[in-house]
């Protein structure tokens, strides 16, 4: 069982190869491009820009990238592979 979870932790610790993890990355970057030009239809631009800009820097789109979403998925299997959590935290970005 141990094993089990340290398995999937560890998935977690290189989310942008996962087929699960590019196919939502694609998804919601697909609605981020329909929002924005919706947006650009309706002259409200700026705001869409905004929101999608600050969704993406969070991660959501980005999974894989250098963003707190991945951060946090990754720091349990990094923690059970020998990383402080001290320094996961720490390394974790806003």
């Amino acid at each position: 069982m141990a094993d089990q979870i340290g398995n999937t932790l560890n998935a977690l610790s290189t989310p942008a190869q996962d087929p699960v993890v590019q196919a939502e990355n694609q998804e919601i970057l697909s609605i981020h491009a329909t929002m924005e030009d919706l947006s650009h239809q309706l002259d409200i631009a700026d705001a869409v820009h905004g929101l999608t800009n600050t969704v993406e820097t969070v991660g959501l789109g980005r999974v894989g990238g250098d963003n707190l979403i991945t951060d946090t998925a990754q720091t349990p299997g990094d923690i059970l592979n020998g990383a402080s959590p001290v320094t996961q935290v720490s390394d974790t970005r806003l």
